[in-house]
C-alpha cells in the first residue's frame, strides 16, 4: 500500500502524461486516418462550447467573465 502527499501526486500525473504528449510522433498520427481527424474536430467543438459556457454563466451571475473562462477551462 503505497501513501503519496496529494501534491506529490499531481506532479506525478503531470509528468505522466506529458511523458505520453512527448512520445506522439507524426507516423503515428497518420495512422488515425479520418477518426482522428473526426475526433479532433469533436473535441475542438467541445472545447468552445465548453469556454462559451463558462464565460455566459459568469457574465449572467455578475462575475468576471475571465473567472467564467477559466473555470470553463
Amino acid at each position: 500500500d503505497v501513501h503519496s502527499f496529494p501534491t506529490r501526486r499531481s506532479s506525478d500525473l503531470l509528468i505522466f502524461f506529458a511523458s505520453i504528449g512527448l512520445s506522439a510522433n507524426f507516423t503515428k498520427l497518420r495512422q488515425g486516418g479520418i477518426g482522428l481527424i473526426i475526433f479532433l474536430i469533436a473535441i475542438s467543438t467541445f472545447i468552445v462550447v465548453q469556454n462559451f459556457v463558462g464565460i455566459s454563466l459568469a457574465t449572467l451571475l455578475g462575475i468576471d467573465p475571465l473567472i467564467g473562462l477559466i473555470a470553463g477551462s
